[in-house]
């Protein structure tokens, strides 16, 4: 037998391959708009990023709004319970 009757003899193969590659080819073809909108939404995170830690190392810590003379300590009359946030 020939290569070429062996090729004909089996033409499931050749079309269940060539339903493969198609298959394939359609799985890896990339779509430029999800692409760019992904690509625009990591630029949006990492600015926000930025922002939020430029803010915690500006704008945290503790603040005292008013200083009172003579006065030795508070005493605080409603305390929240450690579960309740």
């Amino acid at each position: 037998m020939k290569m070429h009757d062996q090729i004909e003899s089996k033409p499931f193969t050749w079309y269940a391959i060539a339903l493969l590659l198609i298959c394939l080819a359609a799985c890896t073809k990339t779509d430029t708009a999800h692409t760019k909108e992904r690509v625009e939404a990591k630029a949006r995170q990492e600015a926000a990023m930025r922002m939020w830690k430029e803010r915690c190392a500006t704008k945290s810590g503790v603040k005292i709004h008013r200083t009172v003379s003579n006065v030795d300590g508070i005493f605080l009359m409603k305390i929240r319970p450690g579960g309740v946030h």
